[in-house]
């Protein structure tokens, strides 16, 4: 059973959630508390400067503030009168002020983790002046507080510890110094904490608090991996430098690993983002013992059945493992010795049965943590069987794979599958995979690492756990860029064979469409053609169903936007737009929709697709079924070039006013509704209407007001509105754009329409008109006050 992290805190007594902290006022310990203030009044009672004293009391109304705002406040004003006179105090050499620095100090370690007032009280002590004294007490509070540290400390002491000395790494240049000076006492107190967890895990009480001590040696050793990041930083400033190993080899700089660390016992050295850090012997010997101590216990934890139900704590301890044995081993001889040692413990009987004492799912996270840490050249060298060790990890990661009916280590697997042939890929393009390998030779077309990856993708492309198909397509992609890397010669046959077994799957599985997304990257779209050339009319065939029509449109936006690059429109026009256009005439409002949706509407659809489209329609002379469906089919292509640009273009097509004119004739609302929609909206409010649609407007108002259907009417009406605020908008935009005496034509084209407008609306306001033609003028007339009374011009 998968147990949510949240629930993991709650074994612990006294759990809070942390809603809201940072907002929260930063309460501190009482006796910490008490004994501040007992101080502060003392020094308010004696004779102090007046200097002196504001500063006491401004730390006083500190401690006693009751909001966040007021500490950050009262913080800002101390922090002003420490930095005040302070040639003439003498710097700390009063009692008063040395208080307060080492109070401010305290507060800073009890503060909780990354609080405002914490990284306030950070900034304030990085600029006071007295740089000496705060790094005295810096170093003084680090011992008090980790020197001290018992192994049977409870939760909550050891979360704010380890909150203290990411507080002293963040962005703190004193503490970060005083850590550095501090070295024995820091590995000394991460000693101490690992002893505790060892306990923890030891007791094994239930599991729950099994699994809150393993999240707990999580955050440990990446609390640990940080301060050794933070604190060797004093190296040589990043010059070239060369490093002995154990093995006596000689280790450029550049030569490093991927991650930042690695331990060099032999020169008593931590060797740091390339730098090396000299270590005296002490702290030498207690980091490296510290160091494979951290690893035994994580090995442990890799061992322990009742942790396999947390997916995502194994995964992390797979990871710091093969972290701290990388650490370990600096010289890559050393570290290929140790890889293959490691893979050596899943032994196999003669019967051919790996015995293994891990769990599955804790070799999975192995796997997973020696192919992302280990570097390339260790992965290429000789392991078992004279494979080299990325091929082994396969073979291992596939075996578990494949025996395996667990869904967490299916899904494990899946994402191991996928990082071990991005691994590969990189590999191919850095031209570490040389041609005639072994490795090389089971990644061509007929290899048996191919086979195999091809399998899996066929297998699980459609599986239900949702991350598992996401998988199998990266890892689709994986290998088509390392085919292309290592063999081009055979591009042309693999990525054939690819294409067949795609487009003979049947067309409601929907990988299929995203798959064939993925090839369109590698070949073109006459390799595809050549293959089936009826592959335009089947992805219109299935874009009747919802599930497939999203897909589908996707993939034939990509195949139209590719081969418009590599074909003439005479080309790709009747291929691909001719299936299309018969499916807008003769199809169903199903398939319309959803074609409109997916594949016209689509940003990558360029302009010249949709005017052939719009130019292959037949002229409409009638009004029956038929002819409604095809103008239905233009106004939707017209208004999605109107849509994209930032005029209407109408005047481009001669048979435009014509098609609109037969759409407000037609015995369809929806028709008129659309063709109405094309004449009143526009993306810009400022831009006017043009005579040749107003004129239509008046033409077939009459029509539209006698019609019977008010939902019809109430459509139209709200058309109208949005036409009369476009047309007062632009008119104000012209007249304050014109300022000569003379009305512009537009505005006065604009004038002749609405006068011509009102009065036919004024006679339909007669007793002997129905009540709904009467209502619908007077709304109209109603719409046209409002709108007018929004615009105020002096040349109305």
């Amino acid at each position: 059973v998968h147990v949510p992290y949240s629930w993991f805190w709650m074994a612990y007594p006294g759990y809070k959630p942390d809603v809201a902290k940072a907002k929260q006022r930063q309460e501190f310990p009482e006796d910490a508390k008490s004994e501040w203030m007992k101080e502060l009044r003392q020094l308010s009672e004696s004779k102090v400067k007046s200097a002196d004293g504001e500063c006491v009391r401004a730390l006083e109304n500190l401690l006693i503030a009751t909001t966040v705002q007021d500490q950050l406040k009262e913080l800002l004003k101390l922090g002003k009168l420490l930095k005040k006179d302070v040639s003439e105090d003498g710097g700390v050499a009063n009692v008063e002020r040395r208080f307060i620095v080492a109070t401010l100090v305290s507060m800073h370690s009890l503060c909780m983790c990354r609080h405002p007032l914490q990284r306030a009280l950070t900034r304030l002590l990085n600029t006071l002046p007295y740089k000496e004294s705060v790094t005295e007490e810096v170093r003084q509070r680090i011992q008090l507080s980790l020197g001290s540290a018992s192994v049977a400390v409870s939760h909550e002491v050891v979360f704010q510890q380890i909150s203290y000395l990411e507080a002293l790494m963040e962005n703190f240049p004193i503490g970060n110094q005083c850590l550095q000076d501090q070295i024995v006492t820091v590995l000394s107190y991460f000693d101490n904490l690992l002893q505790s967890l060892l306990q923890r895990i030891d007791s094994r009480e239930y599991h729950i608090c099994l699994a809150v001590s393993v999240k707990g040696l999580v955050t440990f050793a990446s609390r640990f991996l940080n301060f050794l990041q933070s604190c060797m930083s004093k190296a040589s400033g990043g010059r070239e430098c060369d490093l002995p190993n154990k093995s006596g080899e000689t280790c450029q700089a550049g030569d490093n690993f991927d991650d930042d660390i690695s331990l060099d016992g032999g020169s008593d050295c931590v060797t740091v983002r390339s730098e090396s850090v000299p270590l005296d012997i002490d702290s030498c010997s207690m980091l490296q013992k510290h160091l494979t101590n951290l690893l035994e216990v994580t090995d442990r934890v890799l061992k322990e059945e009742m942790l396999m139900s947390v997916t995502d704590l194994v995964t992390s301890g797979g990871m710091l493992y093969i972290t701290f044995l990388r650490i370990l081993h600096s010289a890559k001889a050393d570290l290929r010795h140790a890889v293959v040692a490691l893979l050596d413990t899943g032994r196999y009987e003669s019967a051919g049965t790996r015995v293994c004492s891990l769990p599955e799912l804790s070799q999975v996270c192995l796997i997973q943590g020696l192919i992302s840490k280990v570097p390339h050249s260790v992965l290429l060298s000789c392991g078992q069987s004279n494979c080299t060790v990325h091929e082994v990890l396969f073979l291992l990661a596939c075996e578990i794979f494949d025996h395996s009916s667990r869904a967490a280590i299916q899904y494990v697997g899946s994402r191991v599958l996928c990082l071990w042939t991005k691994v590969t890929r990189d590999m191919c393009y850095k031209g570490d995979i040389m041609e005639k390998s072994s490795l090389s030779n089971n990644l061509n077309s007929t290899g048996a690492t191919t086979r195999k990856l091809l399998f899996y993708i066929w297998s699980y492309w459609e599986h239900p756990i949702e991350g598992i198909p996401h998988q199998m397509m990266d890892i689709f992609a994986n290998l088509l860029m390392i085919h292309k890397s290592l063999h081009s010669d055979e591009g042309n046959s693999f990525t054939g064979d690819i294409i067949t077994r795609l487009l003979s799957v049947d067309h409601f599985v929907k990988p299929k469409y995203i798959f064939l997304g993925l090839v369109l990257n590698e070949v073109s779209v006459d390799q595809i053609l050549q293959i089936n050339s009826n592959l335009p009319s089947d992805i219109m065939s299935v874009m009747e169903y919802q599930t497939q029509a999203p897909y589908a449109g996707n993939l034939w936006v990509k195949l139209l936007c590719k081969h418009q690059n590599e074909a003439k429109t005479d080309v790709w026009g009747p291929i691909w737009l001719d299936p299309l256009f018969g499916v807008l005439c003769n199809g169903s409002q199903r398939q319309r929709m959803f074609i409109n949706r997916y594949c016209l509407s689509a940003p990558d659809v360029s302009d010249s697709a949709l005017e052939y489209l719009l130019c292959s329609f037949p002229e409409v002379t009638s009004s029956t079924k038929q002819d409604d469906s095809i103008l239905s089919a233009q106004l939707e292509c017209l208004k999605l070039i109107v849509n994209r640009s930032s005029q209407k273009g109408q005047s481009s097509h001669d048979s435009y006013w014509n098609m609109l004119d037969h759409a407000l004739k037609s015995l369809s609302d929806d028709v008129k509704v659309a063709a109405m929609g094309l004449l009143c909206e526009c993306r810009h409010t400022t831009e006017p209407p043009m005579e040749e649609g107003l004129n239509l407007i008046l033409k077939c108002l009459p029509d539209i007001m006698n019609s019977q259907s008010p939902l019809f009417r109430q459509q139209i009406q709200t058309l109208l509105k949005q036409l009369f605020r476009r047309i007062f908008d632009s008119g104000l935009y012209l007249l304050k754009k014109h300022r000569e005496d003379k009305l512009p034509d537009q505005v006065l084209i604009m004038k002749g329409f609405m006068t011509k407008f009102a009065t036919l609306q004024f006679c339909y306001l007669t007793p002997l008109v129905s009540f709904q033609r009467r209502t619908f003028a007077m709304n109209n007339l109603d719409v046209i006050c409002r709108a007018s009374k929004l615009v105020q011009s002096d040349k109305g």
